[in-house]
């Protein structure tokens, strides 16, 4: 048996699961892992709770790891900050996305569409960060189903991270701004029950014949050429990279709805 599955990631996620064959949408609102947030930086507030290890919605379980000792966390977190502004402590207020918020869902299940064509999107919707290393695991950004059940994935929405948004455009310490020739990507991997893989990759930033083209809103990719899968990881690349890969601030975080 097979379910179709309709869903939002990076910064924000988002899902519902239903009978056979009908769309499934991720909805956090309706989210089995209890979600609170910090009225300052907008951050799940079990990010650093060693204990919580799964933001759980519906059928969908997204990996969280932390080490609160250390004010560490990788995976997935969750968040409903709407300020995509430049901030000096993004070590702080590194849950944000350029969109200002997770993307609004009609009664009937569907994204709620503008008069353009794009997501509206509000403050009081949450949505799921995506913190990528890969020195935590080979697949650091994992998402698998709570039941026994295949998926067939129909699409999700990614958005860029506001410190990964201004790092590629001006720059930090850790991190160059964008010269001609660079990009970064989110590569996301279907993974069938047999171990086999498809991938599909999305630009999210790139520097090309001298103009720079950054992600703001929540963008819709295609997911239908990964086929039937049970489990859902992502990876991210980006040219400015050293001897240990990809520098902090322009591979580490995405935002998913």
């Amino acid at each position: 048996m097979k379910k179709l599955l309709l869903f939002a990631i990076l910064s924000g996620m988002a899902a519902t699961a239903m009978a056979d064959g009908d769309i499934i949408t991720l909805d956090l609102t309706k989210a089995t892992t209890e979600l609170t947030f910090n009225a300052t930086t907008g951050a799940w507030n079990g990010t650093f709770n060693d204990d919580e290890e799964v933001i759980e919605s519906q059928c969908f379980l997204f990996l969280h790891n932390s080490m609160s000792d250390y004010q560490t966390w990788w995976g997935f977190t969750a968040s409903n900050s709407a300020n995509n502004g430049m901030r000096d402590d993004y070590v702080t207020y590194q849950y944000s996305n350029m969109a200002k918020g997770g993307i609004m869902l009609k009664e009937d299940g569907t994204v709620d569409l503008d008069e353009h064509g794009a997501p509206k999107c509000s403050a009081d919707v949450p949505y799921l960060v995506a913190y990528y290393s890969p020195f935590m695991g080979q697949r650091p950004l994992d998402m698998i189903f709570n039941d026994v059940y295949n998926y067939e994935p129909q699409g999700c929405y990614v958005n860029l991270n506001s410190w990964t948004y201004y790092t590629i455009q001006d720059g930090s310490g850790l991190s160059r701004a964008f010269t001609n020739g660079d990009n970064f990507s989110l590569t996301i991997h279907g993974v069938g029950s047999d171990e086999t893989e498809k991938t599909v990759e999305v630009t999210l930033g790139k520097y090309d014949n001298g103009d720079l083209t950054l992600n703001r809103g929540w963008r819709y990719v295609d997911l239908t050429p990964l086929g039937e899968v049970n489990e859902l990881y992502f990876t991210m690349k980006s040219t400015d990279a050293g001897a240990y890969g990809a520098h902090p601030t322009t591979s580490a975080s995405t935002n998913c709805r």
